[in-house]
């Protein structure tokens, strides 16, 4: 994931100081690359994310139900991911880890910065 990250780092140059600018409040972090392949074993990961990102992050996830529709490249990954995050592994995980999922305008002003350091997992 080291080159997704990088790709990304890259396309987001100069998105922080223009959000800043316009007065918009962002994470100090995102969290949840992958590479979205259904052996990426996405409830190992997301315990990983849960244990070791800081407070603040911002998790992408791609859920979905299940679907047989060749158009979609990642419907295996979205399933995998729609599982995990309505089963009742979550809940245990992020009490676990000590971490709470909360709506992005609930996040406490600290935890949001004019920083936006990709790259996480």
């Amino acid at each position: 994931m080291p080159l997704k990250g990088w790709v990304l780092k890259r396309l987001a140059r100069g998105f922080s100081e223009h959000l800043a600018r316009e007065g918009l409040v962002f994470p100090s972090r995102f969290g949840g690359l992958y590479s979205l392949q259904p052996d990426a074993r996405y409830p190992r990961l997301m315990r990983r994310w849960l244990h070791g990102l800081p407070s603040g992050t911002l998790m992408m996830c791609h859920p979905g139900h299940e679907s047989f529709s060749l158009s979609d490249p990642i419907r295996e990954a979205r399933f995998e991911e729609y599982l995990y995050l309505s089963g009742v592994a979550l809940p245990a995980d992020c009490q676990a880890a000590d971490a709470s999922l909360v709506r992005f305008a609930d996040l406490e002003s600290d935890a949001v910065s004019a920083e936006y350091p990709l790259p996480v997992a």
